[in-house]
């Protein structure tokens, strides 16, 4: 097995060409509206004793937990959570622990950094983590400043090497961060550990990591639902929808209609 900091990419599975699962679209007018979706969802597989997994961004778990509370109770069925606590366990690095390590990265490294100070720290992990998240590689930034100057040239090269010393600490420290839970979805998903439906409740985007274990769930998974609100603004915004595989768009699958939104007529929208 690879070391827990390793970098190294993993091959996502093998897709098995015989079953095809894209998922199942249910939209709703208002997070409310998803909400109740959800919580419907839940009654049902209690009442037939199976299972329920509903992965959500961190500012929706408490929702989501309360409105499926409010209707079953305590459960043993029925799961939220979100990718990181899913899959985390010894050796996780907490956002905290993040911005930390890059601090300490940019203070050692004064002699070799133009552009980034220590007080920066918490603006660079930002970068750094959305970097991570796409899968850029340091050799890939060095590349693009080899083409630059001047400041842009030194952000680059600059952001290069704090990229390359943050994942040599991890490895060296067998220390995995958010980013690193992300890329064992799809070995998480394909060893039996989704036993019933998948909800994927309320993303406002995936990242390229996630949508990998994303494409996984649809392979594992007894079902996959996606329950997304279609507000204006805030959460309740979904410009792209759920990354579904090109071919159902380009197979011309009808987008599913509204559900009766619940507020009044007159209700801001």
């Amino acid at each position: 097995m690879d070391p827990i900091g390793s970098r190294e990419r993993r091959p996502a599975p093998k897709r098995d060409r015989k079953r095809t699962n894209y998922g199942e679209d249910h939209r709703a007018p208002t997070l409310d509206d998803a909400l109740a979706a959800l919580r419907g969802l839940a009654e049902e597989n209690e009442a037939r004793s199976e299972k329920t997994i509903v992965f959500c961004e961190d500012r929706l778990t408490l929702l989501s937990e309360r409105a499926i509370l409010s209707s079953i109770g305590g459960t043993f069925l029925t799961e939220v959570t979100t990718f990181a606590r899913y899959l985390s366990g010894p050796g996780a690095l907490s956002k905290q622990g993040f911005v930390m390590e890059i601090s300490e990265i940019i203070a050692q490294s004064q002699g070799e950094l133009v552009c980034f100070r220590p007080g920066a720290a918490q603006a660079v992990y930002e970068t750094v983590a959305q970097l991570s998240a796409s899968c850029v590689e340091p050799a890939m930034l060095r590349a693009a400043a080899e083409g630059t100057e001047g400041i842009l040239h030194s952000k680059l090269a600059g952001l290069a090497l704090i990229l390359e010393r943050y994942r040599e600490r991890l490895a060296s420290r067998g220390l995995l961060d958010e980013n690193g839970y992300l890329a064992l979805l799809p070995e998480k998903f394909s060893s039996g550990a989704l036993a019933g439906d998948v909800v994927f409740f309320c993303f406002s985007f995936f990242t390229r990591q996630a949508r990998e274990g994303v494409h996984a769930a649809l392979l594992y998974a007894k079902r996959v639902l996606w329950r997304i609100p279609c507000g204006k603004r805030g959460v309740l915004h979904q410009r792209g929808g759920p990354p579904l595989p090109r071919n159902r768009r380009r197979d011309g699958c009808a987008e599913p209609g509204l559900p009766p939104c619940s507020l009044r007529e007159d209700a801001p929208r």
